[in-house]
């Protein structure tokens, strides 16, 4: 079986509710900002909000996003609403082009959520992405997050097992579900 070529995504999806585009610089002010506001929030569950305190933060991140998805490595999207307000992120990353398998992340903020918004991301961006060549996409997430594990559920992803402290999050070892869609 041949590799997957690299994964080419578009820079702009629109769905009814929202629209992603490619990460870029121009986005940093806004993403520290929701970042920011959301904290609390977003920490429970991110790994990396601590470490992202200052804008030279979000630069370094972005340049990091940019890089990978040169590469096509990780396709970082951020999230706006239909006021153009910044709301969130969404990741296709981890792709794997042997096994030709990659993961979905994302976050919103809080009031953002249940609008359906990261469900009309999912559905367009897993379809390019399994008609691209793509056989597996998975979602990790703690099964205290029951916002993005109602996601997986809503989305068709099958609930393939509990990986017992398999997520650090500032020290605390956390059980993660995984949930996986294949063609």
């Amino acid at each position: 079986m041949q590799m997957l070529n690299k994964l080419e995504l578009p820079e702009y999806i629109e769905t009814e509710t929202c629209y992603a585009v490619r990460r870029k610089h121009e986005h940093n002010t806004e993403m520290l900002e929701a970042i920011d506001k959301n904290r609390v929030f977003l920490r429970e569950f991110l790994f990396w909000v601590d470490k992202t305190k200052s804008i030279d933060d979000v630069k370094n991140a972005t340049n990091m996003f940019i890089a990978s998805w040169n590469n096509g490595e990780n396709y970082a999207y951020a999230i706006f609403n239909k006021d153009n307000k910044l709301i969130g992120s969404i990741d296709l990353h981890e792709i794997n082009s042997f096994d030709r398998n990659g993961e979905f992340g994302y976050w919103l903020a809080p009031e953002e959520n249940g609008k359906g918004h990261i469900s009309r991301l999912l559905q367009k961006i897993e379809k390019m992405a399994f008609e691209k060549g793509l056989v597996r996409i998975y979602i990790r997430c703690d099964v205290a997050n029951l916002p993005s594990n109602r996601v997986c559920k809503r989305n068709g992803y099958v609930f393939e097992g509990c990986l017992k402290k398999a997520l650090n999050t500032y020290g605390e070892f956390h059980d993660c579900n995984l949930y996986a869609k294949t063609i």
